[in-house]
């Protein structure tokens, strides 16, 4: 099954579907989805938790009010234009960046974090290997083990943008 929510769901428990698809809607504090998919469009926002595998942003914003509104360790991808904006810190399995990454001061960590053409990050990245496959810009910081520049540029908005422990390789192609 699946639900569409332009509104607020309250309460507390888990509402269970396979598909969640907030286009400008609230999950409010308490509440939760559980495993399946997540789609967010316009100015939506997770204050509950969710236990998505897959969060796709694909347009507008996704507020996460809080830490581990994620808690599914999920596929994420952040289309070109679209946010995902951090209020607290989260884990993911992987995401994909094609928009922008929001939050200074709070740290997604990451299996991996790929930066395609376009992204923006002012939040902080942990975690594996950050890989940027096009022209990205970091304003927040990078703590990932391996950071690989493997296309595109990576615009620094500053000094120590790059963690002391990271290992960084710049390819050529």
């Amino acid at each position: 099954g699946s639900i569409t929510l332009a509104g607020t769901v309250n309460g507390s428990g888990t509402l269970t579907t396979g598909t969640y698809a907030l286009t400008g809607g609230t999950l409010a504090s308490g509440a939760a989805f559980g495993p399946g998919t997540l789609t967010s469009s316009g100015s939506s926002e997770l204050a509950g938790t969710a236990a998505a595998s897959t969060v796709d942003v694909t347009a507008g914003t996704l507020l996460l009010t809080g830490s581990n509104r994620l808690s599914g360790n999920p596929t994420t991808t952040v289309a070109s234009g679209a946010t995902m904006q951090l209020t607290g810190s989260q884990a993911v399995n992987t995401l994909s960046l094609f928009g922008t990454l929001a939050g200074a001061g709070h740290t997604l960590t990451g299996n991996t974090v790929t930066l395609q053409a376009g992204a923006a990050i002012d939040a902080n990245i942990a975690g594996g290997t950050l890989q940027v496959a096009g022209n990205a810009t970091l304003t927040g910081t990078a703590s990932s083990a391996i950071i690989n520049v493997a296309g595109g540029n990576l615009l620094l908005a500053s000094g120590n943008r790059l963690g002391t422990g990271s290992n960084v390789f710049v390819f050529t192609g």
